[in-house]
């Protein structure tokens, strides 16, 4: 089969939909499909062919970083899909496309694909789901992403959202949906899993944190805790893995409450060197506001780390492999108390590791991948023009909306 996979930043610069969407391609071309992936230009970004053997398209945008796109170049980026993304579709010859997000990737790839007589399949990855991040766009700018969200839902052939708690989240924002609703779980490769469980050279407790720096992640909670636990004579030492606008503004955190050996952030790392780094680690601390199916736990857990989490979406994961600890809150006091806990039982800390490892090998991107590739077989496509519908309903239908000038 020939299919598209449509996301706005890849390969896995930023976060766990650009990472999900690589595994992904790369299982689909070892499964025989051909495949080409459609993305946005960013400095250094490679195109062609690549080393697992499917296609890089990239659509000029204004990026300018690998991390965290700001909102003017996310609109590029749809600028580029509205001129330009069904013409690579038609090349390519697409026989179905997998959307990683239902905004902005999902709104244009679904069009395209109704007018090509395809099957597309939205992914819902997180803060594309209304509800996901509230406090993340508001006013009028949460409006206009509502309906965009609304709209791609509706049109889609199948949507796949990658946890129980995005599911939730996207049907009761549009109920009538419900029925194309298929959740497709994150997977792991065989070779990010450990044989034993993660631990450190003994000499300090190393906690680990993976992200972006943004205030959903609200690592400095973690770093708030750091001076706690050394007062109680806990041997500690934080690694912060991620970059992101909130980066100086924590490691000034970090320096006036902490040891200057307290804390170190390592920036943004492949994702070769954060699994590497997971393994000489003793406990992983995931303290976001929300989560779908988090690459970064999944990832946690198949290296043997024991879990402390918040209450977000993927404790979920980490309660069925009873791998971890669910706060009660986030704040500094608990997430020192849930430390101090795990940190005296060295013994409960190896069990948690061990199960997280055994989940891991139970999730696989092959699995991941096979499924969005039976969603894409099962769906039916319009038979007659007339029957599909017009972008009237959230986009003006002059072209001259999209121009550069506007």
């Amino acid at each position: 089969m020939r299919i598209a996979i449509v996301i706005h930043e890849f390969p896995p610069y930023g976060g766990g939909a650009a990472t999900a969407a690589a595994q992904v391609a790369a299982e689909l071309v070892r499964g025989g499909h051909h495949v080409l992936v459609v993305t946005s230009s960013v400095p250094g970004g490679c195109e062609g062919e690549s080393e697992h053997g499917y296609e890089i398209t990239r659509l000029p945008t204004t990026r300018r970083s690998r991390l965290a796109p700001r909102p003017h170049e996310l609109l590029t980026y749809a600028a580029s899909c509205f001129w330009r993304l069904e013409r690579h579709l038609r090349k390519f010859q697409a026989e179905g496309v997998i959307a990683f997000m239902a905004v902005p990737s999902g709104y244009f790839a679904v069009r395209a694909a109704q007018r090509m007589r395809i099957p597309a399949v939205v992914s819902l990855r997180g803060s594309d789901v209304p509800g996901f991040s509230p406090d993340r766009i508001s006013g009028l700018y949460r409006a206009v992403a509502d309906r965009l969200v609304r709209s791609t839902l509706r049109r889609a052939d199948a949507i796949a959202p990658n946890s129980e708690f995005l599911a939730s989240l996207a049907t009761g924002f549009c109920p009538d949906v419900a029925s194309r609703m298929t959740i497709v779980f994150n997977g792991i490769e065989p070779a990010a899993i450990a044989d034993q469980p993660a631990c450190s050279d003994g000499t300090s407790l190393r906690l680990v944190q993976v992200g972006q720096l943004i205030a959903r992640k609200q690592v400095q909670h973690v770093i708030e805790a750091i001076p706690r636990l050394l007062e109680a004579n806990i041997p500690v030492r934080l690694t912060v893995i991620g970059s992101g606008p909130l980066e100086n503004e924590l490691r000034d955190l970090a320096r006036r409450l902490c040891p200057a050996d307290a804390v170190e952030f390592l920036g943004h790392l492949s994702r070769d060197r954060i699994l590497t780094t997971l393994r000489c680690c003793d406990l992983f601390l995931s303290t976001s506001k929300a989560e779908g199916m988090s690459n970064a736990v999944l990832e946690a857990m198949a290296s043997g780390l024991p879990i402390i989490i918040a209450p977000n979406g993927s404790e979920d994961i980490v309660k069925a492999a009873r791998s971890g600890r669910v706060l009660q809150e986030v704040t500094s006091v608990e997430i020192a108390q849930q430390v101090t806990e795990l940190y005296a039982q060295p013994t409960e800390r190896r069990d948690l590791g061990l199960r997280g490892i055994e989940f891991a090998r139970q999730h696989s991107w092959t699995a991941t991948a096979s499924s969005f590739v039976e969603l894409l077989r099962a769906t039916v496509r319009f038979s007659r023009s007339d029957d599909v519908p017009t972008d009237s309903d959230v986009l003006p239908n002059d072209r001259s909306a999209f121009s550069p000038g506007n």
